[in-house]
Order: C-alpha cells, then sequence, then structure tokens
C-alpha cells in the first residue's frame, strides 16, 4: 500500500484500507486514523 499511498497524492479519492483486513501487517507501516492515512517514517522504505 506505501506505493499506492505515494501514487494516491494525486488523487481525490483512494482506496487503500486493504491491510486493515489482514491479521497482522509490515510493522510501523502506514497508520490509518479516522478514514485518513498518515504519513509514515522514511525509515518505513530501508
Amino acid at each position: 500500500m506505501a506505493p499506492s499511498f505515494v501514487i494516491a497524492q494525486l488523487c481525490d479519492f483512494v482506496d487503500i484500507d486493504g491491510p486493515l483486513l489482514l491479521k497482522r501487517d509490515h510493522v510501523d507501516g502506514l497508520n490509518y486514523r479516522s478514514g485518513v492515512v498518515d504519513v509514515f517514517d522514511a525509515s518505513f522504505w530501508g
């Protein structure tokens, strides 16, 4: 979803909530709050 998040900056609306359906996700991945995805830390990219 992180690459989708970058491209989504060009859109008015996007649906990138797939990780919310996972039992476990990447540690320190995207943060979802009140329907908005927070910007992730640069260390996420490695």
